[in-house]
């Protein structure tokens, strides 16, 4: 029997992408490879996301907090 080669060369670590940092740069890789397309689609699906989430906070009563450093209650 031989062993199936391996992936990934073996100067790389296999758990890289499991730090802070690893996750972020493995993040930027991934989001590299869409198309313009899908990315404007991604956008506006976290777009969408946000916007959602701001109305949760005001159905809970919580303050919104905007990057501005404006507070609306």
């Amino acid at each position: 029997m031989t062993a199936n080669p391996a992936k990934q060369p073996s100067s790389e670590d296999p758990w890289e992408d499991c730090t802070f940092e690893g996750s972020e740069r493995a993040t930027l890789r991934a989001g590299a490879k869409l198309s313009f397309s899908q990315t404007i689609a991604w956008l506006e699906e976290m777009h969408l996301l946000s916007l959602k989430f701001q109305e949760t906070r005001r159905k809970m009563g919580l303050r919104t907090i905007y990057p501005d450093g404006r507070i609306e209650n």
